[in-house]
């Protein structure tokens, strides 16, 4: 939002905020970061996040066929206290 550039980590092309993703699609101001087809050099939408588990894990425990949303689906696997 500041006009900085973030760190390569975090050079993610997506939705991000909702705040700020229709600030920048009013504003001729910055590039698109919302769109993920966006060519800007140096970003990009590959991005995933490091999971205590692997994805196949993942997968294996979440269903479309349950009544459950998908966070409580997979909040006990991935959140502990």
């Amino acid at each position: 939002m500041m006009g900085t550039e973030p760190p390569e980590a975090y050079k993610v092309l997506g939705h991000g905020q909702y705040r700020f993703t229709g600030k920048y699609d009013s504003f001729d101001l910055y590039p698109p970061y919302y769109d993920f087809s966006a060519e800007i050099p140096g970003y990009s939408h590959e991005f995933r996040p490091d999971l205590p588990i692997t994805w196949d894990e993942l997968g294996s425990i979440v269903s479309s066929e349950h009544d459950q949303s998908l966070f409580d689906q997979i909040k006990g696997t991935l959140f502990s206290r």
